[in-house]
């Protein structure tokens, strides 16, 4: 979390959903970006999606601003299904301050995966 010099907060969060199962109900995750004013109103919020399924290691750890300006440097981790295991990846990205221009980075390290791969969220 940061917080900005006109008092407003930038928080590096997760958004979870109550999944309904039979075996009982979970909490799935996905990562979240928000930016509340000084009165605590929501200003803008984004919530990043995984490639796959949602989970509880889904989230936003970090946030940084950039020193141009020009934006945020947010760092969490994501997870992917594959192959009936989940995958757990670092997850990096810089967003602008109004979230027009994204772009992220994962980082993993399992089977024929690149160690790191560069896309546009």
């Amino acid at each position: 979390m940061i917080l900005l010099g006109d008092g407003s907060l930038v928080i590096a969060t997760g958004k979870g959903t109550e999944i309904e199962r039979p075996t009982g109900n979970t909490i799935w995750y996905e990562k979240l970006l928000i930016k509340l004013s000084p009165d605590l109103d929501i200003v803008w919020a984004r919530v990043f999606n995984n490639p796959g399924p949602a989970n509880s290691q889904s989230k936003l750890t970090n946030v940084i601003e950039v020193s141009d300006g020009s934006g945020y440097v947010t760092a969490g981790r994501g997870s992917k299904l594959e192959m009936n295991t989940l995958r757990v990846h670092g997850w990096l990205a810089k967003v602008s301050l109004r979230m027009e221009k994204l772009v992220g980075r994962n980082f993993c390290r399992w089977g024929s995966s690149p160690f790191h791969k560069k896309y546009t969220i």
